[in-house]
């Protein structure tokens, strides 16, 4: 399922990507009120303490990778799985048990990050066949042709988180959510 980012795919997807930009909606919580996107926390780039959850995990400090190039690959790759797939991604859900048929609404520049293992994230919104919206994190590495899909998760349905992320000891990892 690897699809390869190619210097002309990106230059129109990027164009693509500005143009569901301007739909104005905000980083992983949803639509803001007041359709431009959040500014970014004051402590983005801190690092959390050891045993500290975060929704996503910090933004890579040397990413060779930027948040545009990281965002038009994931938009490409998500457009292009749709459309081989016949217009909507059909992906399995393991929660549910059943195949779920979604559309890509945005991707966000905000939640990109490098993991330590050199992949990168971000997550995008989709809208599901079955009229629910589905947050997923899209996971993507670095090759000599740019970035190829690596992996893809469901971290919230409806805006209920399946996983957190947690960080010990330096290395990010996704944590189920516990039951309350």
């Amino acid at each position: 399922m690897d699809i390869v980012m190619y210097p002309r795919t990106a230059q129109l997807a990027f164009g693509v990507l500005f143009s569901s930009a301007l739909i104005g909606l905000a980083a992983c919580g949803g639509p803001s009120p007041s359709g431009s996107q959040p500014a970014p926390p004051a402590a983005a780039n801190a690092t959390p303490a050891a045993g500290a959850t975060a929704e996503h995990p910090e933004l890579g400090e040397a990413a060779a990778v930027t948040e545009d190039s990281l965002t038009t690959a994931v938009t490409t790759h998500m457009q292009a799985e749709a459309a081989r797939q016949g217009g909507s991604l059909a992906i399995q859900d393991p929660q549910q048990q059943r195949q779920l048929h979604l559309t890509l609404t945005t991707v966000h520049r905000e939640g990109t990050r490098k993991l330590p293992d050199g992949r990168y994230f971000a997550c995008a919104d989709f809208k599901g066949s079955d009229g629910h919206t589905y947050d997923l994190d899209v996971f993507m590495k670095p090759d000599l042709n740019g970035l190829t899909a690596d992996e893809l998760t469901i971290h919230k349905q409806d805006g209920q988180p399946r996983y957190n992320w947690t960080q010990t000891d330096g290395t990010w990892k996704r944590e189920p959510v516990t039951p309350r």
